[in-house]
């Protein structure tokens, strides 16, 4: 799993809760590209999610 910033509002279908910019969401990359690619398929601007890199 890997954690994302919610760049822009989104309700997520999935997870059955609405993402504010801002919030912090761990999903796996796989969804998250799923996410982007449905929400740009339906007509809105992206990128929504910006994933934050793990500090070692």
């Amino acid at each position: 799993m890997a954690n994302y910033k919610v760049l822009k509002n989104y309700n997520d279908k999935q997870l059955e809760k609405s993402l504010k910019a801002g919030d912090k969401v761990e999903m796996t990359i796989k969804r998250a590209d799923e996410v982007e690619e449905t929400l740009k398929s339906n007509g809105f601007d992206g990128p929504f999610l910006e994933r934050i890199k793990e500090k070692k």
